[in-house]
This record gives structure tokens, C-alpha cells and sequence, in this order.
């Protein structure tokens, strides 16, 4: 059994959509404020970005085709600025999908 196995659209977008719901999981009943005072949000915010993103930028072309409405660049931008450190609690916060409270 190889310890990564190989991975298809339809695996990539099940993760992106089980990260984006475990997202919106985390940010259920919290402020924007919670994000500056909660590290553990944070970390778990952030991961769940960069699983969507990375699962994102292995999607095949012809998935990024078939749904040309979704920002495909600005996902996976994310996640590549998420792991050089390069963002703020306000980007984390806003792609996590919430509105400003």
C-alpha cells in the first residue's frame, strides 16, 4: 500500500469542500477580534486554506475548466502565500468565506 496513493478530481474537491466546510465549522459564532486572540483558530483557519488551495493547484486543467467561476488563482495564491508567511489575520479571515463582524 504506497503512502500516497494517487489522488483524482473528484478526491481533490471533496477535500477542497471538506476543508471549506471545517472552515466555516471554525468560524461559526466568532468575531473577526477572535482571529488576533485565538492561535488555535488561527492554525486551524490557515490549514484548512491551504488544503483547499493545494488541492486546488493539483486539480487537472480540465477541472479548472469545467468551472471557470470559481477564482482558481486566487485559491491557490493563497495557499502559496500562507506558507511563505505572507498574509494577514484580515486575509485569513476573508477567505475563510465570513463576512466582517
Amino acid at each position: 500500500m504506497s503512502l500516497n496513493p494517487i489522488q483524482t478530481d473528484t478526491d481533490r474537491l471533496r477535500h477542497m469542500r471538506d476543508a471549506a466546510n471545517a472552515a466555516l465549522v471554525f468560524v461559526t459564532g466568532r468575531t473577526r477580534g477572535d482571529l488576533d486572540t485565538d492561535q488555535m483558530l488561527q492554525f486551524a483557519l490557515v490549514r484548512a486554506l491551504e488544503v483547499i488551495g493545494e488541492a486546488a493547484d493539483k486539480l487537472s486543467v480540465s477541472a479548472h475548466t469545467a468551472y471557470p467561476s470559481v477564482p482558481w488563482g486566487e485559491i491557490i495564491g493563497i495557499r502559496h502565500r500562507l506558507i511563505s508567511f505572507m498574509v494577514t489575520s484580515t486575509s485569513i479571515w476573508t477567505s475563510s468565506g465570513t463576512s466582517r463582524r
